[in-house]
C-alpha cells in the first residue's frame, strides 16, 4: 500500500540496519550529475564533445599501453647491439613476453548464448543496416541473445566489428519501434564520441584487470621454511607480486572511475539519437519499461516453475497486463533514485525528461508488419533454445 498524493510507504518499509544518508562521494556524484543534466537541458551547441572525465580517461588508457611498445622496442634494441647470443636472447625473450602479457585486447564473441549473423537473421539485419545508415556508423555483425533484462554493445576482433548482446526477456516485452529505439542507443556509441567504447579505453580496462589477477600471489607460495634462503626468496617473491598487483589494481581502479565519469554524457547522447531514430515517444517508452526488470525477470521465473508451454508468450501477457499502479510506483521510485559513484548511466528519470524535450518528428526508421513477422520467424530458434535453458533450470 502506498499513497498516490504524498508517496507515503513508496518503497515499503526501511530494511532494518539500511543507511539512506548519502556519502561524500555520493553527494559529489549527485551533484555532477545534476550540472551534466542542465548542461543536456540547455542548448546543444553550448555542449562540449568531451568532458575533463572524459580526456583524462583517454590519457590514462593511453599510458596503459605504453609498457608493451616499450618492451617490443627494448627487445629488437637488445637482439641488435648485443648480438644473438643467448643471454640477448633470453633477455629479449622476457622482454616480448611482457609485450604480449600487456597487449590490446580485442576482445571476443561470447560463447555460451546463441549468436546470430546476417545469414541467420538477414531481415533483422536489414533493419540494424537502415539503423547503421541512419547513423552513419558502422554495421554490426552479430547479435547475441542472453537472458538478461539489458542490452548492450562492444567492438571486438582486429576488424573492429559491433556486437550486440540483447536480453530476450527485454525484446519480448519491447515493442517493434521501442526495439528501434534501443539497438539505436546502442549503435550510436560509435559515434557520439564514447571513450568507454573505444578500443584504447576497453583494451586499458581489459589489460590492468587481467594484470591484477595474474600478479596475485598463489595460495601456495610461502610453504619455504622460516629463516632460510628459500623462505626468504618466497616471502620476497610475494611481496613483490602483491605490490604489482595492487598497483594494477589501482590503476584498473582509477581508470574505471574516470570512464564512468564520462559514461553519463555519452548516455544522454545515445539517448537523443535514439530519439531522432526511432521517435522520441518510443525512446521514452523504452526506457520506460526498463525500470520493470525485477517483475519482468519474476513473471518469467513463475511461467518456467508453471510448466508454461510458451514462457516467452506468457511472458508478453505478464507485461501486457502489468498493472498501471505497480508501473507508476516504479516510475516514482526510478525519480528518487541518486546517482552513485560507479553508475555510468544517469538517472532514467533524468534521461526521460532530456528526451522529453526534444520536437516530436516522423521516425527515420520504422519497421513494417512484414519486417515483424519475419523477424519473429527468424528468432524462434533463439526463443526454443533460451526456453529450453530456462524451463530445465526448474525441472
Amino acid at each position: 500500500m502506498w499513497c498516490e498524493a504524498c508517496d507515503w510507504n513508496l518503497e515499503g518499509v526501511a530494511k532494518p540496519g539500511v543507511s539512506v544518508a548519502k556519502s561524500r562521494s555520493e553527494r559529489r556524484a549527485q551533484r555532477r550529475a545534476e550540472r551534466l543534466h542542465q548542461q543536456m537541458m540547455g542548448d546543444p551547441a553550448d555542449r562540449r564533445r568531451h568532458s575533463a572525465a572524459g580526456w583524462m580517461t583517454f590519457l590514462v588508457a593511453v599510458i596503459v599501453h605504453l609498457p608493451a611498445i616499450a618492451f617490443l622496442f627494448a627487445a629488437g634494441t637488445i637482439l641488435k647491439f648485443a648480438g644473438l647470443n643467448l643471454v640477448s636472447l633470453l633477455q629479449a625473450a622476457v622482454l616480448v613476453a611482457l609485450a604480449i602479457l600487456m597487449r590490446p585486447r580485442l576482445g571476443h564473441v561470447p560463447k555460451g548464448w546463441p549468436v546470430l549473423t546476417r545469414s541467420d537473421a538477414p531481415t533483422l539485419f536489414e533493419l540494424m543496416d537502415q539503423i547503421s545508415a541512419a547513423l552513419r556508423a558502422r554495421p554490426v555483425h552479430w547479435v547475441v541473445f542472453d537472458l538478461d533484462y539489458n542490452c548492450g554493445t562492444t567492438i571486438v576482433g582486429v576488424g573492429r566489428r559491433r556486437l550486440i548482446r540483447m536480453g530476450l526477456p527485454l525484446w519480448v516485452v519491447l515493442s517493434p519501434q521501442e526495439r528501434i529505439a534501443l539497438f539505436a542507443h546502442e549503435v550510436a556509441h560509435d559515434t557520439n564520441g564514447d571513450l568507454a567504447h573505444s578500443l584504447v579505453v576497453g583494451s586499458a580496462l581489459q589489460i590492468l584487470d587481467s594484470l591484477s589477477r595474474w600478479l596475485s600471489p598463489p595460495s601456495r607460495f610461502s610453504r619455504g621454511g622460516a629463516g632460510t634462503m628459500i623462505g626468504f626468496a618466497e616471502e620476497l617473491a610475494v611481496l613483490i607480486m602483491s605490490g604489482l598487483s595492487a598497483a594494477a589494481y589501482g590503476s584498473f581502479r582509477l581508470l574505471l572511475h574516470y570512464a564512468r565519469r564520462a559514461s553519463p554524457r555519452a548516455e544522454y547522447l545515445a539517448d537523443e539519437e535514439a530519439g531522432r531514430i526511432a521517435s522520441p515517444q518510443a525512446a521514452v517508452s523504452c526506457l520506460d519499461k526498463l525500470c520493470l526488470a525485477r517483475p519482468m525477470l519474476f513473471g518469467l521465473t513463475l511461467a518456467a516453475k508453471r510448466g508454461e508451454p510458451d514462457i516467452w508468450q506468457s511472458l508478453l501477457i505478464t507485461s501486457k497486463a502489468f498493472a498501471p499502479r505497480e508501473h507508476e510506483r516504479l516510475r516514482r521510485i526510478g525519480r528518487r533514485s541518486r546517482q552513485r559513484t560507479n553508475d555510468t548511466h544517469p538517472p532514467t528519470a533524468l534521461r526521460i525528461e532530456v528526451l522529453s524535450r526534444l520536437p516530436e518528428s516522423p521516425p527515420r526508421v520504422v519497421v513494417s508488419s512484414g519486417q515483424v513477422e519475419a523477424i519473429g520467424r527468424e528468432m524462434q530458434g533463439v526463443q526454443d533454445r533460451l526456453g529450453a535453458l530456462v524451463a530445465a533450470a526448474y525441472e
